[in-house]
C-alpha cells in the first residue's frame, strides 16, 4: 500500500510536534535550574507555555490530517478543513506573539544591562580625583 500525501504529511507533522515537544521540555528544564531571578522565571514559564502549546498544535494537526480522505460528505469535509484552518491560524498567532514578546524581552534586558554599564561608567569617572592641569 503506498503512502498518501496526507500521510507524508501527518508524519512530518508528528515529527515535528514531537521534536519540539522534546526540546521545549529540555529548554524548560535548563531555564528552571538557571533563572537568576523571579522575573526570568516567570518569562521563562511563559514561554514555555506558549511553546508547549504551539507544539501540542502540531501534533494535533498530524494526528487531523489523515482522517481528511475518509470524510466523503461536502459539509464536513469543509468543516474539518475549516478547523485545520483555523488551528494552522492559531499556531502562526503564537509564533508570531512569541517571536514579539522574546524580542521585547531581549531588547529590554539589554537595555538595563547598558543603563548599569553606563551608570557604573559615570560612577567610575566621578569618583575619580580630577587631574590638575596647572600642576605640569
Amino acid at each position: 500500500m503506498p503512502f498518501e500525501s496526507t500521510t507524508v504529511l501527518a508524519l512530518v507533522l508528528l515529527a515535528v510536534g514531537w521534536g519540539l515537544l522534546a526540546w521545549h521540555i529540555l529548554e524548560w528544564r535548563a531555564a528552571r535550574s538557571l533563572a537568576a531571578d523571579d522575573a526570568a522565571l516567570r518569562f521563562a514559564r511563559s514561554r514555555f507555555s506558549r511553546r508547549l502549546q504551539t507544539s501540542s498544535l502540531i501534533v494535533v494537526l498530524g494526528l487531523l490530517v489523515p482522517w481528511s480522505p475518509h470524510i466523503t460528505t461536502p459539509k464536513w469535509l469543509a468543516l474539518f478543513w475549516l478547523l485545520v484552518l483555523l488551528i494552522t491560524l492559531w499556531i502562526l498567532c503564537l509564533a508570531i506573539g512569541d517571536l514579539i514578546i522574546v524580542r521585547l524581552h531581549v531588547q529590554r534586558r539589554h537595555h538595563a544591562e547598558r543603563v548599569k554599564s553606563l551608570a557604573a561608567a559615570a560612577k567610575s569617572k566621578a569618583e575619580r580625583p580630577e587631574r590638575n592641569d596647572e600642576s605640569l
